[in-house]
């Protein structure tokens, strides 16, 4: 009886709802999931990642009692950026840590200027949905989520 090989992760795919678009991502962390379920997200926007051009970082800090409440607010925070202060994130570093009260997330995110880049969005999020959203964990001991957004 050997060591059981680790399931293979499927960072995130994009998949239809309706007149919506969302995300299914997976990650052997909930950092992870977050991370690659806010890379999903931003998929939908605009194929431009991994740019080598001049970055600039902001930070992410939020508490919630739930995870699906963090999540949201976490994916809510990052398509403010994108629409609000025109940063578009291109790599991220996520931590989550469970406390007494629920969940903290500290993310440092790696971003570059929208409209400083010429940075086309092909598509608009208006908002990340609480419609059939889930987080959990899979007999792989995988952390799964699936996220609808409104487009």
């Amino acid at each position: 009886m050997g060591v059981k090989p680790k399931a293979t992760v499927t960072p995130y795919q994009i998949i239809d709802h309706t007149a919506d678009t969302g995300v299914h991502a997976q990650g052997y962390s909930l950092s992870t999931l977050f991370n690659n379920t806010a890379m999903g997200m931003l998929s939908i926007i605009t194929s431009e990642f991994g740019q080598n051009k001049l970055r600039r970082q902001y930070e992410i800090r939020l508490v919630h009692t739930d995870i699906e409440e963090l999540l949201v607010a976490f994916l809510k925070e990052i398509l403010y950026q994108v629409e609000c202060e025109g940063m578009l994130a291109q790599d991220m570093v996520v931590f989550i840590k469970s406390t007494q009260k629920g969940y903290e997330l500290a993310a440092l995110v790696y971003a570059i200027g929208v409209s400083k880049e010429g940075i086309e969005l092909s598509k608009e999020i208006k908002a990340v949905t609480y419609c059939n959203l889930q987080v959990w964990k899979d007999e792989n001991d995988i952390w799964n989520t699936k996220v609808i957004f409104d487009v």
